[in-house]
This record gives structure tokens, sequence and C-alpha cells, in this order.
């Protein structure tokens, strides 16, 4: 038992890098230089070259998804991604996203993102559901009431 202890002791003390990353954790050398550059990239959307930074940020996001600003960042690229219009990489950032943060706090709004590239894209079954999922799963967000307004809107026009 003392030997136990005195390793988780030790541990606490001074983690070895190669535990801290088999733990989902990066030594702080590493988590400093991505931190940084999250921040470089996050601060460059609105003056650089949109499909670049997102593309990296998106990129940083899927490799280091433990990082406290992966999940951002991964919106982020998402978001630049729609505003661009390129579904197809809306609809795959987004499945990946909703993976990895199911419970993110920005997971209503890809949802809805994945929803209008779905209606875009000519799948207006997988729209609906989508819109259908969003309104009930997130019903208090600004995403989850979107899609409620959507669907009373396509409701109104079938009738």
């Amino acid at each position: 038992m003392l030997e136990d202890t005195e390793a988780v002791y030790a541990f606490l003390k001074e983690p070895n890098a190669q535990m801290l990353l088999e733990l989902g954790l990066s030594p702080p050398a590493q988590h400093q230089a991505l931190t940084k550059e999250f921040h470089e990239a996050l601060e460059g959307l609105p003056a650089g070259n949109l499909k670049q930074l997102a593309a990296k940020l998106l990129r940083l996001s899927q490799e280091n998804p433990w990082h406290s600003l992966a999940e951002a960042a991964a919106f982020a690229a998402i978001t630049a991604s729609h505003s661009f219009k390129n579904c197809k990489e809306v609809l795959e950032a987004g499945v990946a996203f909703v993976q990895a943060w199911p419970r993110g706090s920005y997971a209503p709004e890809v949802w809805l993102y994945m929803a209008f590239c779905q209606k875009q894209s000519g799948q207006e079954a997988e729209f609906e559901e989508t819109l259908v999922f969003v309104g009930r799963n997130y019903p208090q967000t600004p995403a989850g009431l979107k899609a409620k307004v959507e669907l009373g809107l396509r409701q109104g026009i079938s009738e």
C-alpha cells in the first residue's frame, strides 16, 4: 500500500509527459504552444484568409480535442465554412463536432448549420429530421427556437 501511495505522490509532483498524454492531457509546454496557436488563428479570423484559418482551426481542434479551446476553434471553423457556403465541409466537420462535443455549448448551432446545409443539398427529409432533433433536444436555445420557427413555417406552407 505504501508503494502505491508513493507512486501517486511522485506522479502528482512530477508527471511524466508520456503519462499525461496517455491520460488525454498535454504536457505544460505543449499546452502553452497549442494555446498560442489557437489564439493566433482565432485572432486572425476577421482579417486573414478565412478559408485558410478555418482549415487551421479545424485541424487544431481535431488533433487536440482535449484542449480547452478546441470546441470554440472547431465552432469558429464551422461558422466560417458556413459563411462561405461550403456545405460539404460544414457537414463533415459538423458530424465530427457533435461526436466530439455532443453536449457542447455550440452543438445546437452546429446542428442547425448542418440542417441548412442538408436543405441546400436537396436533402429535404434529413433537413426536417435535423430541425425536429434540434427543436426537441435544445428547446430553450436560440438554435432550438430557430428550428421550431422553421418547422412552423414549413408546416404553414404545406397546409
